[in-house]
């Protein structure tokens, strides 16, 4: 008996990761692309017209044309089973990996929010309550 329930457990262990690997897989490949921020709720920076490119596990954020100061890029993690799914960006620059936002993200259609919180904040929700929320709509070719 207690060789069958290990089993089940296995199983069910083994099932379930499937489905993550597969939920990641499915989320991958909906961020691949360039996503222009339409709107941004940052009080600090005019981030609107801003260029977010996921490409494989790279990251880029790109500011509007026009505006003074550089990108960011680096690569990036998801974990589309976490209530919010979250987005973990790691900086190319290794100076710049503490000061890391953290995300949350969500897709509504063609939509993408993103909420960007300090390196101290876990987002827990789609405000801008202490952090910032974009909403992103994918570059049309």
């Amino acid at each position: 008996m207690h060789q069958f329930s290990l089993i089940a457990v296995l199983m069910i262990v083994a099932a379930a990761q499937g489905q993550d690997s597969e939920a990641n897989k499915a989320d991958l490949k909906k961020l691949q692309g360039t996503w222009i921020i339409k709107s941004s709720t940052s009080k600090a920076l005019k981030e609107e017209g801003g260029r977010v490119t996921f490409e494989n596990d790279k990251m880029s954020i790109a500011p509007p044309k026009g505006t003074k100061g550089g990108g960011e890029e680096g690569t990036f993690k998801i974990d589309a089973t976490k209530k919010p799914k979250t987005l973990t960006f790691t900086p190319k620059d290794a100076k710049n990996a503490a000061n890391a936002p953290r995300m949350i993200y969500e897709f509504a259609g063609e939509t993408l929010r993103i909420v960007v919180a300090p390196p101290t904040k876990n987002p827990t929700e789609f405000s801008d309550k202490g952090q910032t929320l974009w909403t992103l709509k994918r570059e049309s070719k």
